[in-house]
């Protein structure tokens, strides 16, 4: 989709395969799909001028904004929504995630969209986990703890078991961190590390198998973090250097 979204021009004639006869249905196929995008998003704005409720279709402009690079217009329709509806939670944690993507983000900016995305008692608990990691990521690690603790009490057994396999956009800001490993397991890792109140946990799976294999206890390490419904967890453990 991305190929798509920036193959605005036609396909130069020195790149085309000119042993290949479905090349122009290929660029056709490309164009249409194009073409079918930006009615779509034609017809979601004329929707949201014409004060079309509810935060889905605003939401909607803005990531397709996002996804072709335009995020002062992401911007603005989120702000325009906002301004409308200030109390609209999937509005605001929208936002959230918008503002995390900009070069420079405003932490506590952001921060304040994410707390006004969930009321105490409901069940908002994707968003309690984004808030989790932002307050991890601002080195509040108690609150960080204590609000984690509160998602793995009361979400779902399903919700968030396992690390992810790739980063987001508040574990793609943390940097690397150092440790010591404390507990060696052939399949996990525990490290202690100045990055956690606890010891991390660090799965072999996680990490390049064959310098997983060659750790010992009380080496020293590098690792990155993600987080899982009630932790941090270490990434690409290696040896320290």
């Amino acid at each position: 989709m991305m190929c798509l979204r920036n193959c605005r021009g036609p396909i130069p004639a020195g790149r085309r395969a000119p042993d290949d006869p479905d090349i122009d249905q290929v660029e056709a196929r490309f164009r249409s799909e194009i073409d079918q995008e930006d009615k779509a998003l034609r017809a979601l704005e004329q929707a949201h001028s014409s004060g079309a409720r509810g935060s889905g279709t605003p939401i909607r402009i803005a990531r397709m904004h996002e996804a072709r690079g335009r995020r002062d217009d992401a911007s603005k329709i989120l702000r325009e929504a906002l301004a409308r509806s200030p109390d609209d939670k999937p509005l605001h944690s929208a936002m959230a995630h918008h503002l995390m993507k900009l070069e420079q983000p405003d932490f506590d900016t952001v921060a304040d969209h994410l707390r006004r995305s969930f009321t105490m008692g409901d069940r908002a608990f994707e968003q309690r986990f984004d808030l989790a990691q932002l307050l991890f990521l601002r080195g509040a690690i108690e609150d960080c703890r204590n609000l984690f603790a509160d998602i793995d009490e009361r979400a779902p057994d399903e919700f968030r078991k396992m690390t992810p396999r790739s980063d987001n956009v508040f574990t793609a800001l943390l940097p690397s961190y150092r440790g010591t490993i404390t507990s060696l397991k052939p399949s996990y890792a525990f490290i202690r590390s100045a990055a956690y109140i606890s010891d991390i946990f660090g799965h072999r799976s996680m990490s390049d198998v064959d310098s997983f294999d060659d750790l010992s206890i009380g080496e020293e390490v590098t690792f990155r973090l993600r987080f899982n419904r009630s932790r941090p967890t270490a990434v690409d453990i290696q040896p320290g250097r």
